[in-house]
């Protein structure tokens, strides 16, 4: 699944909303955990503040086709791709 904000709702808080809400429905229909995996500064810092756990990263150059991501778009592009976890059941 992939959830994409855009245009006039980004830096809103839309994205951090529609997490929140895909990770209640996740718990509610029994899942035991999330993974996500980005290379968007932004989503990034979303991860981080949803308690998502850092599990591995390496240099966005080494992600297929990076060369092919069109210049409007690099400048939210961090250095690294990072895989993120979080347990919805304690």
């Amino acid at each position: 699944m992939s959830v994409v904000v855009g245009g006039e709702y980004e830096h809103r808080g839309v994205g951090t909303k529609l997490m929140e809400e895909l990770l209640h429905l996740a718990k509610t229909d029994g899942y035991e955990g999330a993974e996500a995996t980005t290379c968007n500064r932004y989503v990034v810092k979303i991860m981080d503040k949803l308690g998502f756990e850092r599990l591995a990263t390496r240099p966005f150059t080494e992600v297929p086709g990076y060369d092919k991501i069109p210049e409007e778009f690099l400048s939210n592009i961090a250095d690294e791709v990072f895989s993120h976890n979080v347990r919805l059941f304690e």
